[in-house]
């Protein structure tokens, strides 16, 4: 009985923790939309795109990325079940996929900031940066369906 209780609780945290992250991602993809948005459109020319605001809020997303990871690291550790251990390890690789795209996103906006104060990366710079974030967008979406098909069987 003592180990159901304790095999509950573990699915519990693992879901809630894949949640938490789940709405991390949906603040992401807003700055990432916000970005593509304001930066493709005409009226881009005329209303500047506060690169500064956009920054920090990835850097705010990527520090409690951060914190989802530390405790997908602990959950990680403990094996109850082969498909919990399973889903944990996938839903740890996928936190760290993520931050690597968020803090991608946030060299380019970074660089994008620069060159509104006057400041100009190169276009092999640009051109590097937008190939490595699209990849990084390629990878956590990969495994986020892994994690969609493993959350199905928790």
């Amino acid at each position: 009985m003592l180990t159901y209780k304790i095999e509950l609780t573990y699915k519990i945290e693992l879901k809630e923790l894949a949640l938490e992250v789940n709405e991390l991602l949906t603040e992401y993809i807003f700055l990432h939309d916000t970005l593509q948005k304001k930066s493709s459109s005409f009226l881009s020319i005329f209303k500047p795109i506060d690169f500064n605001e956009l920054y920090h809020k990835a850097e705010s997303i990527a520090v409690k990325l951060g914190d989802k990871l530390l405790e997908a690291l602990k959950l990680k550790k403990i094996t109850i079940i082969n498909s919990e251990k399973e889903f944990a390890d996938c839903l740890f690789e996928y936190i760290q996929a993520l931050i690597t795209t968020v803090g991608l996103y946030k060299e380019m906006v970074g660089a994008l900031l620069q060159k509104a104060e006057g400041n100009k990366p190169s276009l092999r710079e640009h051109m590097t940066n937008s190939r490595l974030y699209e990849e990084s967008i390629n990878r956590y979406v990969e495994i986020g369906q892994k994690l969609n098909n493993l959350y199905k069987n928790l």
